[in-house]
């Protein structure tokens, strides 16, 4: 009986504080609901509203950049040109009409005008008949008075803004006028409501306006608006028609502080309103932009929701109090069950711990190991009872046993846990072994620390793999030096010092003379080998604050840092004519080495760095002209070398022109199926008098000079017509792959053509393959990124061609939609001989292989390297191994031979 009772009292004792807690539970859970639901909607408004801004701002500024780049490719027209010094209206309006509908089908450009030099209207593209008043804007005053391209948003007459960009447009050094483009903004705010599902409305000051003009523009936009309809503002643009009185009121306002909220409530339903003003492109407060959203569902819903949350909220609280009534009688019952479970459950942990990959830990408060799993043999070479009293620091090269004590006593002091904490740990047998620590705390009831526990797994090979592929981002992998990227970057750091020490920057250009000699008699080893030792050498010329730096082949830059005179470069150039007096003794052979340097100087020469090399480049050919193993100073008057390229430019225009170039095709074998799958594309030019000239010769100096551009869509053309042609002789599984230039991606029509060489040839887009650099992903990012988007929507391939090869960075196989990965060939040349290169061949294909990458290696050769490969699980390869570079009827016979069952 007295049992019973004491059952009884227990029950009281939980029952009445629990029905008690949960009703205080239900009452602050129902208000807190409620507040936190009128927070979130002012919050889902407001982020509804700063979104539309932001909405609006980015179009302005997408906007004005394309108007801007459609204004500097139409100032280059040199019909346009001549149709306006002429002053002919007839055949300028000839020559721009079909400019400006493709424009405007295309972009939706409203406006395109040609002034005169004295911004006198010349010619209008939307109202050709009117023409000679000045246009007293803004942008256009700005263009004049910096001549410069003027950009902005401009109050119209009507009371609608425009986007207007103006340039200055010259023939030469004359100035012959001023060209402008604009494109009304409405459709940006049709958009707000579209994306974002937000009301516009646009108020426009009746100060700025003419109520005539104002009328006259809204009746040719064929809107409906009342002057009067408010004090001192007039309607110019709305995506609600019907406002009610209380909409009204809030858009009369005036004087409104930038982004002023308000909440209005009428028979149409509640809102939430926001103002944001409109400033145009001088700066001044021309009127408001009102942004509305409708919340009556969301209204209706919160109510909604809190009723349903109350009743759930005291319903469940009765049924959980009934539920604890039945459970009180069972949990002494199931006491003595969960002891057992526990003691299970720690058996059961104990041998997971133990056959873990990881290496598992314990420590007291003091740091100290009191347990270590089995696993810390394989890791560090102890056993468990050997660190058993120790600390991890103990095992740890002293300076890494400072900086990670330090960091867990500052983690400790905050009783808070750590995750991949990397260190470096001695191994038992002396070598280094990079772990990565996670640990959590381990707390007594009253929150005193007690120790950690936690995991330990080894990372060196991966740090390892890291560090190589940061290495060659870098460095040169033959010579150790710093590579051309490394090399610009301590440029521009010497510029910074130079200007802080009013001192001057050299730079210098060094190319081995007759360096080809030594690979075509003695082959690559050798050349290799004196590259090395011509690298070293080098080095040694120099003070340790220059850099010395390999930008490939044998083409080594320097940077002369902190220099005083220009003596002072002399005496470096003939220092280094003098430290290679001494021959060099190379797989048995003795060899000389001399350079021809050029030198040039910051800031007498120029201030960029792109520029100082050019002309460091020039001046080294002027040394070479010289007679070689000499230097030369960069000096405006070297034109030796300037006539030469000029030259070449010349015949490669004539080359496009009178079709010089032709097409080679260099198959590509697949590993699983024997079968060729595809060629890639190379050209040649067929000079008329010099004969064959390869593409390492002329392709430079397209890219230079933007030939690269034309050529290119002709390669693309080409190849995709010989790929259809043989597609339909059989063969239609074979894949064309196009190599691709920076330069092609700088024109904004670029994408535009290859869908339409695409349809033009009739090649299905599966067929086509795009070969891309690392270093094109290295200057476009963003704009590089949306162009590969659109070709792999369209269906097409891309492949990253020279992988490896000095720009590598793994987040571009993240962040671009690559297919395929292209082997460089230095890598495969070597991979019997180099281990590094073996390794870094393997690593690349299983990383492809992980990101689900094809991946192809090019420079094939040898039989050697083409087991090598197929034992490895590269799936293509290309080289002479398989079939050199040849003509088009050359090729399909291969192609034939190999795929012919």
């Amino acid at each position: 009986m007295s049992v019973h009772k004491q059952g009884r009292s227990i029950k009281a004792v939980l029952l009445l504080p629990l029905a008690a807690a949960l009703a205080l539970f239900a009452a602050v859970h129902l208000y807190t609901y409620t507040h936190l639901d009128a927070e979130y909607t002012e919050e889902y408004v407001d982020n509804a509203l700063l979104s539309a801004q932001r909405v609006f701002n980015s179009a302005v500024r997408t906007n004005t950049d394309k108007l801007s780049a459609a204004l500097t490719v139409i100032a280059r027209d040199e019909a346009l040109k001549r149709a306006m010094a002429a002053g002919d209206r007839q055949a300028l309006l000839q020559r721009a009409n079909p400019v400006f509908e493709r424009l405007r089908e295309q972009f939706g450009i409203t406006h395109f005008y040609f002034h005169r030099p004295d911004r006198a209207v010349f010619l209008r593209l939307h109202q050709p008949d009117r023409h000679g008043d000045v246009i007293d804007r803004f942008t256009a005053k700005q263009a004049q008075a910096t001549g410069k391209l003027a950009a902005g948003l401009e109050l119209g007459p009507s009371g609608t803004f425009t986007l207007r960009t103006v340039v200055p447009w010259r023939e030469g050094d004359r100035l012959i006028g001023y060209l402008e483009l604009g494109e009304e903004l409405g459709n940006v705010l049709d958009s707000i409501r579209e994306m974002l599902g937000l009301d516009v409305v646009v108020t426009i000051k009746k100060r700025y306006l003419s109520q005539q003009d104002w009328a006259r523009g809204m009746a040719m936009l064929d809107r409906q608006g009342k002057w009067d309809a408010l004090p001192d503002s007039v309607v110019v643009f709305q995506t609600r028609q019907s406002t009610s009185s209380a909409i009204q009121k809030v858009i009369a306002q005036e004087g409104l502080p930038g982004h002023a909220h308000a909440e209005i409530s009428d028979q149409e339903g509640t809102f939430r309103t926001g103002h944001t003003p409109l400033i145009d492109a001088g700066g001044r407060e021309v009127g408001n932009m009102l942004l509305m959203r409708d919340v009556t569902a969301r209204s209706m819903h919160s109510k909604r929701d809190m009723m349903l949350a109350g009743g759930v909220a005291f319903g469940l609280g009765g049924a959980l109090l009934g539920l604890f009534y039945l459970v009180i009688g069972r949990v002494e019952k199931r006491l003595a069950s969960s002891q057992a479970e526990i003691r299970e459950s720690e058996a059961r942990f104990r041998g997971l711990v133990e056959s873990s990959s990881d290496w598992i830990w314990e420590v007291d408060a003091n740091a100290r190991y009191v347990y270590a799993s089995p696993k810390i043999q394989d890791l560090l070479g102890y056993t468990p009872a050997e660190v058993l009293g120790k600390t991890p620091f103990d095992f740890m090269p002293p300076e890494e046993a400072g900086r990670i004590s330090q960091a867990f006593a500052s983690i400790a002091a905050e009783r808070g846990s750590f995750q991949a904490l990397e260190n470096r740990n001695l191994h038992k047998d002396g070598r280094v072994v990079v772990l990565e620590t996670s640990g959590v705390p381990i707390l007594n009831h009253e929150g005193d620390l007690l120790g950690y526990r936690g995991v330990d797994r080894d990372i060196t090979a991966r740090k390892q793999a890291e560090e190589r592929i940061s290495y060659l981002a870098y460095y040169d992998d033959l010579t150790g030096l710093p590579n051309r990227m490394l090399f610009k970057d301590r440029l521009s750091q010497a510029f910074i010092e130079a200007d802080r020490k009013e001192r001057l920057v050299g730079v210098m250009f060094l190319d081995i003379d007759h360096f080809k000699d030594v690979n075509d008699t003695l082959g690559h080893e050798a050349g290799n080998e004196l590259l090395q030792a011509a690298a070293k050498r080098l080095q040694d010329c120099f003070r340790p604050s220059d850099t010395v730096a390999r930008f490939g082949g044998d083409e080594f830059a320097v940077v002369l840092a902190d220099v005083g005179h220009v003596d002072d470069a002399v005496q470096v150039a003939q220092h280094v004519v003098d430290g290679f007096k001494e021959p060099f003794d190379i797989l048995g052979h003795e060899m000389f080495v001399t350079f021809s340097m050029g030198i040039t100087l910051y800031p007498f020469d120029d201030s960029n760095v792109e520029n100082l090399l050019r002309n460091a480049d020039s001046a080294m050919y002027s040394a070479k002209a010289a007679g070689r193993n000499c230097y030369r100073f960069y000096a405006v008057a070297m034109t030796a070398r300037a006539t030469e390229r000029l030259a070449l430019q010349t015949g490669l225009r004539r080359a496009l022109d009178q079709g010089e170039f032709i097409l080679h095709y260099q198959p590509q074998l697949e590993f699983e199926s024997g079968r060729v799958i595809g060629v890639e594309a190379l050209v040649r030019w067929q000079h008329p008098d010099k004969g064959m000239i390869a593409p390492a010769q002329f392709i430079p100096v397209a890219e230079e000079t933007g030939l690269i551009v034309p050529i290119g869509e002709w390669i693309l053309r080409e190849a995709c017509l010989q790929a259809k042609a043989w597609q339909e002789q059989g063969q239609p599984h074979l894949r064309m792959a196009v190599n691709l230039s920076a330069r092609q991606f700088k024109d904004p029509l670029f994408p535009h053509r290859v869908l339409e060489i695409l349809n033009e040839t009739g090649l299905d887009p599966q067929s086509l393959e795009l070969e891309v650099t690392e270093s094109i992903l290295v200057d476009g990012l963003e704009s590089v990124s949306a162009v590969l988007r659109d070709f792999k929507r369209a269906g097409i391939m891309i492949s990253l061609d020279d992988f490896g090869t000095g720009y590598s960075s793994l987040s571009y196989l993240k962040r671009f939609p690559i297919d395929k990965l292209k082997i460089d060939q230095s890598f495969v040349r070597d991979v019997l001989i180099d281990a590094d290169d073996a390794s870094l061949v393997r690593a690349i294909i299983a990383m492809a292989r992980a990101l689900r990458l094809r991946v192809i290696a090019e420079g094939v050769e040898t039989q050697e390297q083409f087991d090598f490969l197929r034992a490895d699980g590269c799936d293509e390869i290309q080289g002479y191994h398989i079939a050199r570079p040849m003509p088009a009827e050359q090729a399909a016979d291969l192609i034939l031979r190999y795929n012919t069952v």
